[in-house]
């Protein structure tokens, strides 16, 4: 829906203005590709597990369900392309403006949760996500410079999968603000009301849980040297 709405802004704002959502959805692309196919694997997998030998088997359709998710990932780029894509074409693009037009729009979000006292601790712990993605970017472009370029993209799909948990983070932070500002509203269905308090428990456990990872992603990719980078073929050789 992001990307979505960036789409759209292309061919509404004013010519000057196109630019700056251009980048913005050239950024997310990699992610809305990539992060829903990986993630759609460990769902229904989970479901699996809930159903125990049925689900593994056709009495229920979540068996299919996994097959068809498999997929995704390939069909979709695949993800190790989208990772090279990202850390080696769009993080660099013009500069790393389109990094910086996203952090933007991030602390943008941010400023605004701050002022919510519900949403506040949830607004810092993204705010050291934005530090987290920075410095672990900035940690690259240096192992980049001394190692080359097969060092820099060594662990593309790391930072993928990183800078996809923070990007969510931030889409759910967003839904959180939207849905205590209808919690506020009178006269709510009680539909309603459990739909948008739904939306803030999903937002509460994503950071919680999810957010997190991009600690451990982190010190993955500030490495010193990728430990791939030291194999040989003949390691394997039998």
């Amino acid at each position: 829906m992001q990307c979505g709405l960036y789409e759209e802004l292309i061919e509404t704002v004013p010519r000057e203005q196109k630019e700056r959502y251009k980048l913005l959805l050239e950024i997310l692309t990699p992610v809305a590709k990539t992060f829903p196919s990986e993630m759609a694997i460990l769902s229904t997998s989970l479901s699996i597990q809930c159903f125990g030998g049925y689900g593994y088997c056709d009495d229920f359709p979540v068996e299919q369900h996994f097959r068809d998710t498999r997929i995704h990932p390939i069909h979709e780029g695949t993800t190790a392309v989208q990772g090279m894509d990202l850390l080696g074409r769009k993080v660099r693009m013009q500069n790393g403006r389109a990094l910086t037009l996203l952090l933007d729009e991030v602390n943008q979000s941010l400023e605004e949760a701050k002022s919510n006292p519900s949403l506040h601790p949830h607004a810092m712990m993204l705010a050291d996500g934005v530090n987290v993605v920075t410095k672990t970017t900035k940690a690259l472009a240096r192992m980049g410079s001394e190692y080359g370029e097969e060092a820099y993209l060594a662990n593309a799909t790391v930072y993928l999968e990183l800078f996809g948990f923070f990007v969510v983070g931030w889409v759910w932070l967003i839904q959180a603000m939207i849905a205590r500002e209808h919690l506020s509203k009178d006269r709510l269905k009680k539909a309603d009301i459990r739909f948008y308090e739904g939306k803030i428990k999903v937002q509460e456990y994503y950071f919680a849980n999810e957010l997190p990872k991009i600690y451990s992603l982190s010190r993955i990719l500030t490495q010193s040297v990728p430990v791939t980078l030291t194999v040989e073929d003949d390691h394997f050789t039998v």
